[in-house]
């Protein structure tokens, strides 16, 4: 998996298999294991839209770009991550048009026994920002409700 930062340059985290390593051939940017044929310039297209994303989203919002039959990325702050709905349109290095945007927030889980439960809030919207706020928005109210049951509960 790659990771970027706002200075563009990329470093890999986690992975020190080298079949997940991207090889650059000619114009073709893709590691041995997806076989895909990935393009350098959907890589540095990706790239710069992360950071772009990152940069436009404001502090504290870091960019990760990773391959997997093409190049994706995605920007977060915290438990808060922004994800790319992308469309039919294609860009004309092979990657798709982003549509519209869904964030996640993942802020809690809590462990019993053998399993987990994990809390996660989605929204999609048009544009990053709103997707953040209806996500935002959902979380606010959930805690309402949950303060609301749980004082009815010890009442």
């Amino acid at each position: 998996m790659l990771s970027t930062d706002k200075s563009q340059s990329a470093t890999f985290v986690d992975d020190d298999d080298v079949r997940d390593m991207p090889v650059l051939n000619g114009k073709i940017y893709c590691s041995p294991r997806c076989g895909c044929k990935c393009t350098k310039a959907a890589f540095d297209r990706a790239t710069k839209e992360a950071n772009a994303l990152a940069a436009r989203m404001g502090d504290g919002w870091a960019p990760e770009v990773w391959e997997n039959c093409g190049w994706h990325y995605t920007v977060a702050k915290g438990e808060m991550t922004i994800h790319i709905m992308h469309g039919r349109k294609r860009h004309k290095d092979g990657g798709f048009v982003a549509e519209s945007y869904w964030a996640s927030f993942k802020p809690a889980s809590i462990e019993h026994g053998n399993h987990t439960q994990a809390i996660s809030l989605t929204a999609d919207a048009d544009t990053p920002e709103d997707a953040v706020g209806f996500v935002t928005q959902d979380a606010r109210s959930l805690i309402q409700r949950i303060t609301e049951a749980l004082a009815a509960v010890s009442a």
